[in-house]
């Protein structure tokens, strides 16, 4: 076969897959097993599904003065690190990127959450298993974990906590998951990963944040793990992509059940914000806002954007009479992927949600589908 007849194979290929997105409806079964009673931590969001792209604008360097000489541009600051996008899993293993391309995974209705690494692999949890797919690799490699639980870091690197009780770290660009100490605990219990910070890990550039699961305790390096000061007990819950804030969520008497939340400046060592309106607050790609989901057990009243101050709402979005919101995700900074159903399962959707200027599209259904309590048509990656 000649390079002209695979360039054109390969086109037409992927004619074919981005033509299938948007001329027929999403062919979606149950994603079943998800872990409702863990809460999503995701460190990475969105650009879009279906061919949604990110522009991301460098600013370009003011001069100042005016003789011939001319005067050395004035140094700019550092722009804002804007994270990455939102795959959409479906249950027949078609994973739908950022930018609109479609593939396929070998994963089954069992997946309870995955995460897409930058350099394309793909890392899901199943039961206590641990599932990396690489396309340029045959196969799948697996890893027995404690927990059924996975933290991403802004699609840097996934961790969990292996069956040996050590956590584990798998970064974008290297092969095997680096092993960090365990996380301590009392007698027989498991420690949760909340956050995994920095880069190269093997080379000590990474600290991990993990407690109980109701609180943030210990940051965690290749030497060890050591208390984490925090002025009172909190869960970091999202990081800021350039790292100076964390989401978190603390106990408090207004709200027993969920608690309540706010924003945590790294370098004042103080929350910075409060609200026990909502909680689950996850950083807009550039940092600017945040989305919170209200409800627990993968079910939702709504969703709310608010700013940094968490004093004004930016958008609020609730699903139509007797239906609930199943999830949501960041498509870019300025818009939301939102996957809602009936409460009988009729009439699953994906839709996406403009901050700015208010629009809304389906991007795919209405689709018959299980109930949302226990199904899930629409998988968005962590």
């Amino acid at each position: 076969m000649n390079d002209q007849t695979l360039e054109e194979r390969l086109v037409r290929s992927l004619d074919q897959q981005a033509g299938a997105l948007y001329d027929a409806p999403f062919t979606l079964g149950d994603v079943q097993g998800r872990a409702r009673g863990l809460r999503r931590r995701r460190r990475a969001a969105a650009v879009g599904v279906a061919a949604a792209v990110l522009a991301v604008v460098v600013p370009t360097a003011v001069l100042v003065g005016g003789d011939d000489r001319g005067v050395d541009p004035a140094p700019e600051p550092a722009p804002t690190p804007l994270r990455g996008g939102a795959s959409v899993l479906d249950s027949s293993g078609d994973l739908t990127a950022p930018d609109g391309s479609v593939r396929p995974v070998p994963f089954g209705p069992d997946v309870t959450e995955f995460a897409v690494l930058d350099d394309g692999r793909v890392v899901a949890t199943t039961g206590r298993t641990v599932l990396v797919v690489d396309d340029r690799v045959p196969g799948i490699t697996r890893y027995r974990t404690a927990l059924n639980d996975l933290t991403t870091g802004d699609g840097r690197a996934a961790a969990w906590v292996g069956d040996d009780l050590r956590v584990q770290v798998l970064e974008s660009g290297v092969t095997d998951p680096v092993a960090f100490p365990g996380i301590p605990m009392a007698g027989e219990a498991v420690g949760m990963v909340d956050a995994v910070l920095g880069s190269d890990c093997a080379a000590g550039g990474c600290r991990v944040l993990a407690g109980d699961g109701s609180t943030t305790q210990y940051d965690i390096t290749l030497d060890g793990a050591e208390p984490l000061a925090l002025p009172e007990p909190l869960r970091v819950e999202d990081v800021s992509p350039d790292g100076t804030l964390w989401s978190v969520r603390y106990p408090d008497e207004s709200d027993p059940q969920y608690g309540c939340s706010g924003l945590y400046d790294v370098a004042a060592g103080a929350l910075e914000a409060r609200t026990c309106e909502t909680t689950g607050l996850r950083f807009s790609p550039d940092g600017q806002h945040l989305l919170a989901l209200e409800g627990d057990g993968g079910v939702y009243d709504g969703v709310t954007v608010l700013d940094l101050g968490l004093g004004s709402t930016v958008l609020r979005y609730e699903p139509r009479d007797g239906a609930v919101v199943t999830g949501a995700a960041w498509a870019d900074a300025d818009h939301l992927l939102v996957s809602t159903a009936g409460l009988d399962g009729a009439g699953w959707e994906l839709t996406r949600h403009g901050i700015s200027d208010g629009s809304s599209e389906v991007l795919a259904g209405p689709v018959p589908g299980g109930n949302p309590e226990e199904a899930l048509e629409f998988a968005f990656s962590e």
